[in-house]
Formats: C-alpha cells, sequence, structure tokens
C-alpha cells in the first residue's frame, strides 16, 4: 500500500487515502475530515494510525474544541467504527494488529 494525504480545494481539511501499489488509479479514502466536520462544531485529528494488517484505521479527534479527544477504531472496508473510547491522549497498534494501545489522561490533564 502506498499511503497520503491530499486536500480539495475546497475544503482545509485533510483526506487520508491509500492506492495499492499494483494498482494505483484506484484510490481508497480512509478517513475524509471535510465529511466528519460537517456534524460537528470543531475538528481537530491530531492521529492516525494504519493497523500491521491494514485492515483497520485507529484515529483519536477533538470533536468540540475541549482539547479532550476520542479514540476511534475504524473498520477500511466496511468502513464502520468498530471501537470508540473516550478521554484519549494517544494510541497506537500493538505488533500483532488485534490489539489497540492508549492512554487517557489523569485528573490533571496529564497522559
Amino acid at each position: 500500500w502506498y499511503y497520503y494525504t491530499r486536500t480539495n480545494v475546497s475544503s482545509a481539511f485533510p483526506i487520508y487515502c491509500r492506492r495499492r501499489v499494483d494498482n494505483p488509479e484506484a484510490e481508497e479514502v480512509l478517513l475524509d475530515q471535510h465529511a466528519i466536520s460537517r456534524n460537528v462544531p470543531y475538528l481537530n485529528v491530531p492521529m492516525c494510525k494504519i493497523s500491521p494488517c491494514h485492515q483497520f484505521l485507529a484515529y483519536t479527534a477533538d470533536m468540540n474544541g475541549n482539547e479532550r479527544y476520542m479514540g476511534f477504531v475504524k473498520e477500511i472496508q466496511s468502513g464502520e467504527i468498530i471501537f470508540k473510547i473516550d478521554n484519549v491522549t494517544s494510541i497506537e497498534w500493538a505488533r500483532d494488529g488485534d490489539t489497540i494501545l492508549y492512554t487517557q489522561p489523569n485528573h490533571h490533564r496529564r497522559p
């Protein structure tokens, strides 16, 4: 896979995409921040991580501007969000590709 981000002229939000190395004409959109931003008052997506098996996308998002992030895991093929966790500061895949690791802040909002 070849992973990249791009933007549209009409939006400042990035679109996370990928293409197969053996079929570079077929683009697959993994995460369209502009589409998500239409349904929330604010959007910041600081982390996007592809699973080692290339079947899932984990990302964090602040959707109201309070700098408290939700963690999401999206199944790429179906586009379905299969896991959500509130109040996440970072997110990462374990080497097995089935396990997601994340940190949450303490009561002082520190990781």
